[in-house]
């Protein structure tokens, strides 16, 4: 009975497991559906979001650490979305260590980075929040996610602007606007913005472009929100002119088009104001009492000093100086505060030491790039002066072959002519096959002499200048020719119009718009020598040699490639 019991509580207990062990499983199914499901419908439903988020029941229990992790930002994500408090989701900065250590997900690691910064920023450490905004735009540049990319940018410049920092942060805004090419309403939010900045900078025209490009966006996306943004701006942007019909008619466009409560205040300043600067007493006194009546239901600090401002001056000028010293007294304080916090928070000062940094480590690489080149050069001199050693040993052998090759020429050319003697004076018995023969042999003869002259050209092309190789040049040139090497051209066009019976006449009269250097080339060409042949003798680089060709064949108008210079002279010549 006993081992029977035991058995039992066994089998019970392995049921309870199995049963606990499955529910777990569920559960953390479930949980990491509900989280994708919630990231899915953040841009375009967060609230319904939201509701996601808060049905999962112990997310750091039913959630695997990533996911848990991924969790923490999302929550965040999720309230800062439908404008909720998170200065006190301090659990983000878990996520956001997690993700830097692994850096797997850069575009994970870039949101914990971001909204880290949203956190610092509702908790009011704004240079903590720069820094992190800073991080996550490290982060981002990897990615090609230019949304989040304007994101972080949008919310740079919402940090320089609570700074008085207005330049900067029309550079951000504009930055941001460039990123949002395809998203309209978030490309309107950083037109009003900018525009908002170019006003503060005085630079009324920019501000008004600006605007009036976001409302032909906002018009086009029918959102009265953007519209209503929009239309106040550019009424604010008027009355600052001294236009003040055309302030009246956008601000009255704006009202219509508002449907958030919060903005009244703002509303009821500018009504006040406006109507103040165009002397309607009545109107003047209907806004200011509204104004009264909600001036401490704003959470912005710079309306509620522009708000007391006004009123102070509104009693002042009634003649109530008690109530015009209370709100004198209220927007000192309210300036006060806004000094001391600016002073407090410098997140400028932030953002330049990040980029003194990125500046700092890009001048390391730039000295790590210097000195791997150096180097690079050191090892290449080094190459470069073992190579022209070789190279000097190597033309002093050239040398001396060459006045072996000098002097076989010169026995060649005894030889020849010897043998050409006795060849002529043997044949002189037969009158008409003399003329023939004779005929034949002095074709014969001036092909050699040709052939002669191209070696000779090529001979001193390639010799370098020096004053023995000048001198047995001269010796050669005497021997071959009877001339120096100044006349070596004139030499060629005689040895040419011999074998071809004034052949350089015909091709300058054929070819009346060659100049003098494309003439000498096409004659060479049509002896079909090379372009490395031609550019010795005519001491030039084969690259020039080349570049004359191309242009010598588009005046003799030679379309197919496939066709020489020399066998189209030669159709063309009929020779």
């Amino acid at each position: 009975m006993k081992r029977s019991k035991q058995i039992d509580s066994l089998i019970c207990g392995l049921v309870l497991f199995t049963t606990v062990s499955c529910l777990n499983f569920n559960f953390r199914s479930e949980s990491a559906l509900l989280l994708k499901q919630a990231q899915e419908l953040m841009e375009s439903r967060p609230d319904s979001a939201m509701l996601l988020l808060d049905s999962i029941i112990y997310p750091e229990k039913n959630l695997t650490q990533r996911n848990y992790m991924n969790y923490l930002v999302v929550n965040v994500q999720a309230r800062h979305k439908n404008y909720l408090p998170i200065d006190k989701d301090t659990l983000i900065f878990q996520a956001r260590d997690y993700f830097m250590k692994h850096d797997e997900n850069v575009i994970e690691t870039a949101l914990a980075c971001f909204y880290s910064g949203c956190v610092y920023r509702d908790m009011q450490k704004y240079d903590e929040a720069m820094q992190e905004y800073k991080n996550a735009q490290k982060y981002v540049y990897r990615t090609t996610n230019n949304n989040l990319t304007g994101l972080i940018e949008y919310n740079i410049g919402d940090l320089l602007y609570e700074q008085g920092l207005y330049r900067e942060a029309l550079d951000s805004y504009l930055n941001s606007e460039k990123m949002y090419n395809e998203i309209p309403a978030k490309q309107v939010q950083c037109l009003s913005a900018a525009g908002r900045m170019f006003v503060l900078l005085n630079n009324t025209d920019s501000a008004i472009f600006l605007f009036n490009k976001g409302l032909k966006i906002a018009e086009t996306e029918e959102s009265k929100s953007l519209q209503s943004l929009l239309t106040q701006n550019l009424s604010v942007t008027y009355k600052e002119m001294g236009r003040f019909e055309q302030a009246e008619k956008y601000l009255k466009q704006s009202f219509q088009f508002n449907e958030d409560s919060i903005q009244l205040p703002l509303y009821y300043l500018n009504f006040a104001e406006l109507y103040n600067k165009m002397h309607i007493s009545d109107s003047v006194d209907y806004y200011t009492q509204k104004l009264l009546d909600c001036s401490h239901n704003s959470n912005d600090s710079n309306l509620r000093a522009k708000i007391y401002k006004y009123l102070a001056e509104y009693f002042r000028k009634n003649g109530n100086f008690d109530k015009a010293f209370d709100f004198i007294s209220n927007y000192t304080n309210e300036i006060e505060s806004i000094t001391e916090f600016r002073l407090l928070q410098s997140v400028y000062e932030v953002q330049q030491k990040y980029d003194y940094e990125v500046v700092k480590n890009q001048h390391i690489q730039q000295q790590a790039k210097l000195q791997k080149w150096l180097i690079i050069s050191l090892t290449f001199f080094i190459i470069s002066g073992a190579t022209f050693t070789v190279h000097s040993i190597k033309q002093k052998n050239k040398l001396l072959k060459m006045r072996e090759n000098i002097e076989t020429l010169r026995q060649m050319a005894k030889d020849l002519e010897k043998s050409h003697n006795t060849t002529l004076y043997k044949r002189e018995k037969n009158f008409v096959d003399l003329l023939h023969q004779k005929e034949k042999d002095l074709r014969e003869l001036l092909l050699w002499k040709f052939d002669v002259i191209k070696k000779a050209a090529l001979l001193t092309a390639s010799i370098s200048n020096n004053e023995k190789t000048e001198q047995l040049l001269k010796k050669f040139h005497k021997i071959v020719y009877n001339e120096t090497s100044e006349h070596q051209w004139n030499i060629i066009q005689n040895t040419f119009d011999q074998v071809n019976e004034n052949i350089s006449e015909i091709i300058r009269e054929k070819f009346p718009n060659l100049n003098n250097i494309e003439y000498r080339i096409c004659l060479l060409a049509f002896a079909r020598m090379s372009v490395k042949e031609i550019a010795l003798i005519l001491h030039m680089s084969p690259n020039t040699v080349q570049t004359y060709r191309t242009n010598l064949r588009k005046k003799l108008e030679i379309n197919n490639p496939n066709i020489d210079i020399s066998f189209f002279l030669k159709n063309i010549l009929n020779t």
